[in-house]
């Protein structure tokens, strides 16, 4: 797998790398596979901790993939009480960004399908979105009031509310930073 003999693997070769572990009845290979949302935790974590090489491709190094790989492997009780709190927290949010990944991808792949099937119906693309007999919002509806004098709700796209939500998770993520692997390798 390291046919530099750099000693990093570079991120696309995770999940091969992973495999062999798992074929090998290896832990560490056997836990990050043990579901499709666990690697992509995984992968998540190391693409946002490990910086890029001059080609944008990331290489982790094998040292710390080790570690990352034991710290699914064993979980955070292995720790002492402040680096499991700390490691818990941390592990949750790259849950959270995995999870929200997850639905914006879902989100974009129906989106596109719509476009695609009113595309070939010969409507425009944005049609089924904006019907009110669908319940959907027009835009120029946004924010203005209804028959009674009522705001009528605002509507956000569900990458809107994502994007909304992890960018508040960031900026309190920065004010407050956190122990992280860093200190372990």
């Amino acid at each position: 797998m390291d046919v530099g003999g750099k000693g990093t693997l570079p991120l696309y070769m995770l999940e091969p790398f992973l495999r062999n572990l798992q074929a090998n009845y290896n832990p560490l290979g056997i836990s990050a596979l043990e579901s499709a949302f666990r690697f992509h935790t995984i992968r998540t974590e190391i693409a946002l901790t490990v910086k890029p090489n001059a080609r944008g491709v990331i290489e982790v190094p094998f040292n710390r993939l080790l570690v990352i790989l034991g710290m699914y492997a064993v979980g955070p009780p292995a720790l002492e009480y402040t680096d499991m709190v700390s490691r818990t927290r941390d592990v949750t949010w790259y849950a959270k960004l995995t999870a929200a990944s997850k639905i914006l991808a879902l989100h974009r792949g129906v989106k596109t399908r719509a476009r695609r099937a009113e595309q070939r119906k010969g409507r425009s693309a944005m049609s089924i979105f904006t019907e009110k007999g669908k319940g959907a919002w027009k835009e120029e509806d946004r924010g203005k009031s209804d028959a009674k004098g009522k705001p009528k709700p605002a509507v956000a796209s569900v990458s809107e509310l994502a994007m909304s939500t992890l960018a508040s998770q960031v900026s309190h993520r920065c004010l407050s930073p956190s122990l992280s692997l860093h200190h372990l390798l």
